[in-house]
């Protein structure tokens, strides 16, 4: 028996020998090939979009070409599509998606001057520590920047991280209720990071129930944003298929109130029927319990609620139940960052209890960082990290349940 098993073990030693001399053969490879893109090799994975009700699949890799430039005439500037290429080796992980958005402004008010690039990328490796993250970003038909939005896809993208792309319809001045120019624009968007499989989420529009909001924030306020919405999402579903991507396409609403947020699904829905609720595979959410909506005072409840409500309004409307909800916005402004960290705590749990329950697959806290710590206004405090970039409570605790995978 002794010997048995001596040989046994120089067996199974003899060929993980022979698969790390294979392994050191591939990554060689890998090193040596060459890739092109905006600005150098673009490490990217994709995944494919869920089949069920909670799946995320594995990721894979992948590499799409071509370059085309694309503009409106009479119009803004359209992006210019791009080639993004990559190296990197599939892998697997859970089918909650954690991430946040990489900023410290919301729209509503002034921040200090934003800390170099480095710094940010060095927390949020520290934040993710090596595990599947995403990263929520935004553009406007408005003010929309090639070069900068390339900027932040490139960064990002590079240091392995997912890139969840908000396409606000946001109209520039005299553009209003014109479907048309913000179809072209959602086109240009898409078909310009399509080829980039870590850009893995397009939202169309953002907070478009919001009738009374912010315009600086909501695209509620604006005069067609239901038709553009309808039409911005047939036209990325469209461009991402042509283009072989996996990527998924969703809508972005506010939430308010079960009917409310119901009749507007049920509404939108009507208006694009069901070639509109086939192309969306995914409601994000922005939800800020114990501000928007007020809520009871019972963070965990709060959000368990409404993240029901949102699978039962999505029912309702004629949605399948393949279709995920991905809390886009999530956090708690305060001062108080031992509140903030016990507001964290309650919201995550409800987000994983709510993963097979509601289908929910992502969640985003919204900021990295404070506006202004110094600021005596609460709307200054969103972030994980002080302005200084700092580390409050929170984002020590948001490592640690990343790292628990909701488990």
């Amino acid at each position: 028996m002794a010997f048995t098993t001596t040989f046994q073990r120089t067996i199974k030693l003899i060929a993980l020998l022979v698969a790390m001399i294979a392994g050191a053969s591939l990554v060689t490879s890998g090193v040596n090939a060459s890739f092109t893109s905006y600005a150098g090799s673009v490490p990217a994975t994709t995944r494919r979009p869920t089949e069920a009700l909670v799946s995320r699949d594995t990721l894979s890799a992948s590499r799409t070409g071509g370059m085309q430039r694309y503009f409106r005439a009479g119009s803004i500037p359209m992006p210019v599509a791009r080639d993004f290429r990559s190296p990197v080796e599939p892998e697997e992980h859970s089918a909650m998606l954690f991430g946040v958005y990489p900023g410290g402004g919301n729209g509503e008010i002034g921040s200090v001057p934003p800390p170099d690039v480095g710094t940010v990328i060095a927390r949020l490796e520290e934040l993710s520590d090596g595990r599947p993250f995403d990263i929520h970003l935004y553009t406007a038909w408005s003010w929309h920047s090639d070069q900068h939005l390339d900027d932040e896809i490139v960064r990002y993208t590079e240091a392995g991280y997912h890139v969840s792309l908000t396409i606000k319809y946001s109209p520039p001045d005299g553009r209003e209720g014109d479907v048309d120019g913000y179809t072209d624009f959602v086109r240009a968007v898409v078909r310009r990071y399509a080829a980039n499989p870590l850009v893995h989420q397009f939202i169309i529009g953002n907070e478009i129930n919001v009738a009374n909001g912010n315009p600086g924030a909501s695209d509620g306020p604006f005069d067609g944003v239901r038709e553009a919405t309808v039409a911005g999402v047939a036209a990325a579903a469209e461009e991402l298929g042509g283009a072989g991507s996996s990527a998924r396409v969703g809508i972005s609403l506010a939430v308010l109130e079960r009917e409310t947020d119901t009749r507007f699904l049920s509404e939108i829905s009507r208006l694009g029927g069901t070639d509109f609720t086939s192309a969306v595979s995914f409601l994000g959410l922005n939800v800020y319990p114990g501000l928007w909506p007020v809520g009871t005072g019972d963070p965990y409840g709060d959000l368990a609620g409404h993240l029901e409500d949102a699978r039962a309004a999505l029912r309702a409307a004629g949605f399948d139940d393949s279709v995920g909800i991905v809390v886009l916005e999530n956090g708690y402004p305060t001062a108080d960052e031992t509140l903030q960290e016990a507001k964290l705590t309650a919201f995550l749990r409800a987000v994983c209890d709510a993963e097979s329950s509601a289908g929910v697959d992502g969640y985003s806290w919204f900021n990295l960082w404070d506006a202004d710590s110094s600021a005596e206004t609460p709307y200054a405090h969103y972030g994980l990290l002080r302005s200084d970039m700092s580390k409050k409570g929170t984002f020590i605790r948001y490592q640690e349940l990343i790292a628990s995978g909701c488990k």
